[in-house]
Parts: structure tokens; sequence; C-alpha cells
């Protein structure tokens, strides 16, 4: 044997788990979407909602409420088409046309738009971090029981 000494038995690499690596790629993949919130805009005129909204709310002062998917103003009148909800609690779809509403009558106007929230894609990537520190960690745990079990026993 050359007269060389004998090389100690090399350790075994421990590999994350497929599983984990596969839990770790889809959070972060799913970090990379951007999430939305609603902002709710709401007045006593139409000046003061979203007019690029694809929804106008108009609250009665007799509590009915019209949904118009289109409208325009023409003087004093909101013109426009969607649904009718009465004012019982159900609010169920009363009827479907095209509506002349009298501004002295409109109460509330109501919009609805969806906006990119930024605390989203902050709250994402603090999870995925905190996802692979914890994958890491468990790792490293397992790792190191496996080896002290193999030192005293």
């Amino acid at each position: 044997m050359n007269g060389s000494r004998p090389r100690p038995p090399r350790k075994p690499r421990h590999r994350v788990a497929p599983t984990w690596t596969a839990i770790i790629v889809l959070c972060l993949l799913a970090s990379c979407t951007v999430p939305l919130r609603i902002e709710r805009r709401t007045g006593p005129t139409l000046a003061s909602v979203d007019p690029s909204a694809k929804l106008l709310k108009v609250h009665m002062r007799n509590g009915d409420v019209y949904l118009l998917y289109s409208w325009t103003l023409d003087g004093t009148q909101l013109i426009g088409r969607g649904e009718h909800r009465g004012p019982d609690r159900a609010r169920i779809p009363v009827t479907k046309v095209l509506f002349r509403l009298e501004s002295n009558e409109i109460a509330l106007y109501e919009t609805d738009t969806k906006i990119k929230s930024p605390v989203g894609i902050g709250m994402k990537l603090f999870t995925t971090a905190s996802l692979i520190l914890s994958v890491v960690t468990i790792t490293m745990a397992v790792n190191f029981v496996s080896a002290w079990k193999e030192f005293f026993i």
C-alpha cells in the first residue's frame, strides 16, 4: 500500500428533499404575482366616483339600488343600462332595462375599483423567505440529530 494512511470514510451529503424544493419553487412563483385590492369610492355627485369603473351603484333616497353597467349624464338625468334592486334585504334584481334617474332623487353614487397592492408583494416575499429559512433549519436539525445518533450509538 505505498505507505500512505487509509482515508477516512466520506460523510454522506444530506440533500433537501425534492418535495421541499418543489414547495419553495411554488412559493417563489406565487410571490411574483401582484395582488389586487378593491378600493370603494362613494360620493354625493358623479364626479366624486371613479368614471372608469365597470359598475356604478346608484343608491336612491327611497332605498332602491341601481347597478348600472353603462351610463351617461344628460342634464339632470342619469341614463344607464343595468339592474334595479329593491329596498328589501335580499336585494333581488327586479328589472334589467334602461333607466332614467333624476339627480335630485339620488342619495349616493358608489364604485369599486381594483388596484395593485404593494403591501401584498412584501408579505409574499417575507413569507417565502420565512419558508426557505424554516426548511433550511429543519434540514440542519435532522442532519444534526442523525449525526448525534451515529456518534453515540
